[in-house]
């Protein structure tokens, strides 16, 4: 996977504790990163948020990935 943008919104997402505040610091609308977001479930096969009326957070494996995504986002 070349895109970085889902590891990084992802990143976004668990720093701020919101999916709609992570795309607006990426510039992009609340259903266009939930859609990202949704997309790079389906391509790794697990959860990786879960949402709330409250905020959103990381699942155990949303924690594992973001570990990853850090690496991969440093590094580029």
């Amino acid at each position: 996977m070349t895109d970085l943008m889902p590891f990084d919104l992802l990143l976004s997402v668990a720093r701020l504790g919101s999916l709609g505040l992570a795309a607006r610091e990426h510039g992009i609308s609340q259903p266009a990163a939930s859609t990202r977001i949704r997309r790079l479930e389906r391509r790794l096969g697990v959860a990786l948020i879960e949402r709330s009326p409250h905020g959103s957070r990381l699942t155990a494996h949303g924690e594992l990935v973001a570990g990853w995504a850090q690496a991969a986002v440093d590094a580029a």
